[in-house]
This record gives structure tokens, C-alpha cells and sequence, in this order.
């Protein structure tokens, strides 16, 4: 059973306890059956049959997942949606998302990456990676690493933040050690991806309010939240959990990727919050990518060595 089917199945379900009814005044659950895909012409997402405008306003809430309440107006549509034939279109493509949750600007991009990509045709993946173990293995100290462009990234994402209308605070404490968050989240895991739900839960824990991202109140919290999402026999502290970490992140590096956010499409590479329009051209077959990619990285270094 594909999502469409599966959302229409609990549409009927829902229907037949009489959450439609015009008399009930009980809360009608959420559609969303974890699905994070756009439809093929770019118009719903089929895990929940929102339109990208709802999708936003739902993001800007800062909730858009199963456990979410809608009351019955909210959701009148959303029924007699799941009865309509899914459109077709557009051979639908399949982005990876990297992302590691010390990331001020994956935050970002998270936050944006549906309004960007607005109307097209694709499927988010997102992969958790330790964007620590990818520096070191280009020898890149980090952001943090460098003291007045460190004082720079948290000025630059903050006024971001404000600029995109995204709500973003810097934790009490940065850099920090983001192992028990990848890990929790990868719990929530069978093959090394997350669902749009754990991917935001654990970034707005860490991007939103201005708290410490490893409170143990904190992380108890978090735990709680995403207790639904763990997969059965997953904790954060088992091997499997630690393994597909291992394995995330030593794929994105054979990939090339460096840092994050990084967006893997086809046999392309996107690197960052900037490249979300250069992502959003390949999808849209730029004729610049014809000879222009492989052109502008062939210049010569003028360096010794």
C-alpha cells in the first residue's frame, strides 16, 4: 500500500468513526502518515494531502507531525483529497539531505528547503552525519575552530534567522558534542534515514529558545517526544545506532560531501543554505549544468604544491 492509499484508508476510517461528522466536536487527527514526498506535479505532499501554503503554516508553527491535533475545519479537505486519483507529471526526484544538528545553517535550510523547491516534483531523505568527522578528514578546524569567524557565523545565522522569518536562537552553548542527539535520532531509524519529523523535533530542540542543546531535563524531554518514533529494539546507545552513524557518515564522505547542509541528487553535490536555488535549477534542468559544471571546477590552483 503506497501513501496515498494509506492516507485514504485512515480518511475512511476516521470518517466512519464520525470524526467528520458536522456534529462531532471530537479533535480529528492529524492526516500525516510520515510521509515526507511532494506529489508528482509539485501541488500536495502525499504523506499528509497539505498543499505547500499549509505545509508553511504548519512549519512556521513549528509542528507538522503524527501526533499533531487538527480540529474538524483544518481538516475538512484533507478527505476528499485522499479520494481524488493522484496526479501524474514529472519523473519525481529523490534529494538526500545530510545534516548534522549543530548545524545553525542545516537548521535553516531544514526550515526553507519546501519553499525553495516549491511546485517541483521530489522526495526528501534526510541522513543524519558527524559533520566533526567530515572536517577532520578534510583538516577544516570548523567555524568554531577560528575565533573572529566563529563571532561572524553566529552574527551571520542569527540575522538569518530574523531575515527568513525562521526562528533561531543560539544555544547556551556552541560548538558541543552532538553524538547523543544524532544518535537519539537514529534510534528512530531502521536504515540509517529519518522521517521530517525526528529531523525537526531534534533542530528546533536545538535552534529554538536559546537553551542548552545537552540539558539532561532537556534531552529527558526530547526523549519523550520521540519515544512513538523508535524503531522496536533501537535505543540510542546501541551498536546498530552507532553503526549507522559509522555508515552515514562514512557515505556522505564518499560522496564528497565536506559539510552541511548538503543536498545529494542524482550524481550532483549542493553544499549549504546558499546552494538551495542552484539545487532547485538542476531539478529544473538549468542548461547551465550541460558544460558549466564540470567547466568551472577545472581552473588550475596557482598554490605551490
Amino acid at each position: 500500500m503506497n501513501a496515498i492509499q494509506t492516507i485514504a484508508a485512515r480518511a475512511s476510517t476516521l470518517s466512519a468513526a464520525g470524526y467528520f461528522d458536522h456534529d462531532s466536536d471530537e479533535v480529528v487527527p492529524s492526516p500525516c502518515v510520515s510521509v515526507c514526498r511532494m506529489s508528482a506535479d509539485g501541488s500536495l505532499c502525499e504523506g499528509c494531502f497539505r498543499s505547500i501554503a499549509e505545509i508553511r503554516g504548519l512549519v512556521h508553527g513549528r509542528r507538522c507531525h503524527p501526533p499533531r491535533h487538527l480540529d474538524a475545519a483544518a481538516c475538512a479537505g484533507w478527505r476528499a483529497r485522499a479520494s481524488q486519483p493522484a496526479k501524474h507529471g514529472a519523473a519525481m526526484k529523490r534529494i538526500t539531505f545530510y545534516l548534522d544538528f549543530i548545524s545553525p545553517y542545516a537548521w535553516l535550510a531544514f526550515e526553507r528547503l519546501p519553499e525553495a523547491l516549491e511546485g517541483l516534483s521530489y522526495s526528501v531523505e534526510y541522513r543524519p552525519v558527524l559533520l566533526g568527522a567530515l572536517l577532520q578528514q578534510q583538516g577544516n578546524p570548523g567555524p568554531a575552530g577560528i575565533p573572529p569567524k566563529r563571532d561572524w557565523t553566529y552574527r551571520h545565522v542569527s540575522w538569518l534567522g530574523h531575515s527568513l522569518g525562521i526562528p533561531l536562537q543560539m544555544p547556551a552553548r556552541h560548538p558541543f558534542n552532538p553524538l547523543p542527539l544524532l544518535r537519539r535520532a537514529l534510534a528512530c531509524s531502521a536504515d540509517g534515514s529519518i522521517n521530517r519529523f525526528v529531523a525537526g523535533t531534534v533542530l528546533r530542540h536545538v535552534w529554538v529558545g536559546g537553551h542548552d542543546a545537552l540539558d539532561p531535563a532537556r534531552l529527558d524531554a526530547l526523549a519523550q517526544v520521540l519515544a512513538p518514533q523508535l524503531k522496536p529494539g533501537m535505543e540510542p546507545q546501541d551498536a546498530a545506532v552507532k553503526t549507522l552513524l559509522r555508515s552515514n557518515t562514512d557515505a556522505a564522505a564518499a560522496r564528497g560531501v565536506f559539510g552541511v547542509p548538503a543536498f545529494g541528487v542524482d550524481d550532483k553535490l549542493f553544499w549549504g543554505l546558499d546552494a538551495l536555488p542552484m539545487l532547485r535549477a538542476w531539478l529544473e534542468g538549468d542548461a547551465w549544468f550541460g558544460a558549466g559544471w564540470e567547466a568551472s571546477a577545472q581552473v588550475a590552483s596557482g598554490l605551490p604544491g
